[in-house]
């Protein structure tokens, strides 16, 4: 009974058809990290690593869709096989799409850097369990510390559990004790898990109003833009993808970008960070695909492309975003401008990644647009769509990368033409954004 359970989980949360392009993308990637740099790969999948544990402690628990709950728990069965069923299913889960990022162990372990990929995801998803009925207060506290822990080895200390990717093999001892003691705690905690369910969100409260009296539509929207920035979030985590939408002050994301700057700045004055500079465009990256995944999601149709035609309306919306992302990441580009041997990331920084994000917004728009009607939304599967999406979106990865492995002024300025010429198609084809219109009425958009 409990492998049944375990590969109904497992077919719930991967679509079977799929998989054959999974494992197919999978085997491009392993052959590409071979001509990665080394420390590209090892700032990356520690990074993600240490991304992906912090985000699965913060939301820890064992989450269920309705359909699950509705399903799972009137089955005749005890609640901790079902809990145990869902450990070891979302586990498998987590540990086959963390190959995506840690098939770039390859280039730091050889094939043993698949088990070691697995031994993360479930470390992760162990916390996740143990921690599920901690206050927030706690998990984020316990998530921030493992968090630094992991990425230690970037400051020299290298007492921590990722630092096995630089050959240093006595801190297999703090993996396997990690491991254990997350895999424990997690067992013990199954007779006491809260499974979360996903309900309807409450009423969103208003708690400042925006005036656009007298402002022409470019005005109200670059307004609205400028005033807060919205994110809706996708994690994966217990195999579950579930989403979680965010509106943040632009002017407090302004003021942390200004204060990391000036750190980062007084920093590199006494100690040079220059092997920092690959790790840039990683955050870089990630930033945009929360940005661009959340394009249009939150807009009104019948308000939106219902009053402007609809390329006019994109295009007002996709230059007041990169506008706003400009403004972001402007004092984080004049510092590195400030340097010769980050100019170009800098000049890369300020203008290939607004442009970037009117590239990618425009394609998540057309291929797979979704609304938020809700802060809370159900799960879904994995489809071809998404990877195709991931296919349109190297361009961006490699024009944003380049400015950090090849050093000096014309690498930035290279990367931020073909950027521009890239997404420029996207603010003058009125018939791709009729497509787009069609498109999201199709997929429900109000």
């Amino acid at each position: 009974m409990l492998g049944k359970l375990i590969k109904f989980i497992i077919l719930t949360r991967v679509n079977r058809s799929v998989l054959g392009i999974n494992l197919f993308l999978l085997f491009l990637e392993g052959l590409y990290v071979y001509v990665i740099p080394f420390t590209f790969s090892f700032y990356y999948v520690t990074t993600t690593f240490a991304f992906t544990l912090l985000v699965y402690v913060i939301t820890s628990g064992v989450l269920l869709t309705k359909s699950d709950a509705y399903y799972l728990l009137t089955l005749p069965i005890d609640q901790k096989q079902i809990s145990l069923a869902l450990f070891i299913g979302n586990f498998i889960v987590t540990g086959y799409f963390s190959l995506f990022f840690g098939i770039f162990t390859l280039k730091l372990l050889g094939l043993l850097g698949i088990l070691i990929t697995f031994i993360f995801a479930l470390i992760a998803v162990g916390l996740s369990v143990a921690l599920a009925n901690a206050k927030i207060t706690y998990k984020a506290l316990i998530g921030g510390l493992l968090a630094l822990w992991y990425i230690s080895p970037f400051f020299h200390f290298y007492y921590s559990p990722t630092a096995i990717f630089l050959g240093l093999d006595y801190n297999y001892i703090f993996l396997i004790l990690l491991l254990g003691l997350s895999v424990f705690f997690a067992l013990q905690n199954l007779d006491n898990i809260r499974f979360k369910v996903f309900t309807q969100g409450n009423q969103p409260i208003v708690k400042r109003t925006i005036n656009f009296s007298g402002k022409s539509p470019f005005m109200a929207i670059v307004t609205r833009s400028f005033s807060f920035f919205e994110i809706f979030a996708r994690f994966n985590y217990m195999g579950n993808t579930s989403f979680k939408s965010v509106r943040i002050n632009v002017f407090y994301i302004l003021a942390v970008t200004i204060i990391l700057s000036i750190i980062y700045y007084i920093i590199n004055k006494i100690i040079p960070l220059f092997q920092f500079i690959t790790f840039i465009p990683i955050i870089e990256i990630m930033f945009l695909y929360y940005t661009a995944f959340s394009a249009f999601s939150f807009e009104p149709l019948w308000i939106s492309m219902g009053l402007l035609p609809p390329i006019k309306y994109a295009r007002y919306y996709l230059l007041s975003k990169a506008l706003s992302i400009m403004l972001i990441f402007l004092p984080i580009g004049i510092v590195f401008m400030l340097n010769p041997v980050t100019l170009g990331l800098g000049i890369s920084t300020i203008i290939t990644l607004p442009f970037s994000y009117i590239y990618l917004a425009s394609i998540q728009a057309r291929l797979n647009p979704f609304q938020v009607k809700e802060d809370t939304m159900p799960n879904y599967r994995y489809t071809a769509i998404q990877y195709l999406i991931t296919f349109l979106s190297f361009p961006v990865l490699i024009l944003i990368y380049i400015p950090a492995i090849i050093i000096g002024l014309m690498s930035g300025i290279i990367s931020s033409l073909v950027m521009f010429v890239l997404s420029l198609p996207f603010l003058i084809s009125s018939s791709f954004w009729k497509k787009v219109e069609e498109k999201m009425v199709e997929n429900g958009f109000v």
